[in-house]
């Protein structure tokens, strides 16, 4: 009779070992299913530059844009990308610079646990003009003038110089892409042509002598 108790006490304490055993595996597994919840929330990164020149008239092409998130992909982001911007459309459906102004595209996005990102914008400026001759002194010496449609650069001097002339071509992150050089003595006019500059805002720098000049251009 104690041998059948003893026995029983045994099997009693196996089962309840094995129920222990499988409560333990069984909360681990549903925590490993059950991760904490997503509090972190997403942002947009503006690719290329935050200020866009424009010339009244043109469409408005936007840059990208880096969707980023601790737990969602770009691609699981785009579904909830918002872009809100107060430029008008053309009768094209595409939006374009209408009237000189300063304008903006504002950005913003939610991810899969509707945490949303910070707004963030980019700045439109529409003028009339883009070239603006902007110099180290006020001693004017030269004018810049593009022709974007045949990509070529006219430099005319105010008068002659015995200086060297030396014309650089930069990139919006102030990298050299071309360089040139003229002896003016004679020469008052000059003209450079840009066909393996890529389309974008660059910035033509020009020296001459100690003086020198920036001025902003667009090719398209």
């Amino acid at each position: 009779m104690k041998g059948n108790v003893f026995s029983i006490l045994v099997v009693i304490l196996l089962l309840g070992n094995a129920v222990i055993a499988g409560n333990f595996r069984f909360s681990t597994e549903l925590s490993s299913n059950f991760a904490p919840p997503d509090t972190v929330k997403p942002r947009v990164d503006l690719l290329g530059i935050d200020t866009i020149f424009i010339r009244v008239g043109e469409e408005f092409l936007d840059s990208q844009v880096l969707l980023v998130d601790d737990v969602n992909s770009d691609a699981e982001l785009r579904s909830n990308f918002f872009v809100v911007t107060n430029l008008p459309r053309n009768q094209f459906g595409n939006l374009f610079c209408a009237v000189p102004g300063n304008f903006k595209s504002y950005y913003w996005v939610r991810d899969l646990s509707n945490n949303q990102s910070d707004t963030v914008f980019r700045t439109i400026l529409c003028e009339t003009v883009l070239s603006n001759l902007t110099k180290a002194n006020n001693t004017q010496k030269l004018n810049v003038r593009l022709n974007p449609d045949d990509r070529l650069i006219t430099l005319n001097l105010f008068k002659a110089t015995s200086e060297i002339v030396e014309v650089t071509i930069l990139d919006i992150l102030g990298n050299s892409i071309q360089s040139y050089q003229a002896h003016a003595t004679a020469l008052q006019e000059f003209t450079f042509p840009l066909p393996s500059v890529a389309s974008g805002i660059h910035l033509v720098k020009v020296r001459i002598g100690n003086d020198i000049y920036t001025e902003k251009i667009v090719l398209y």
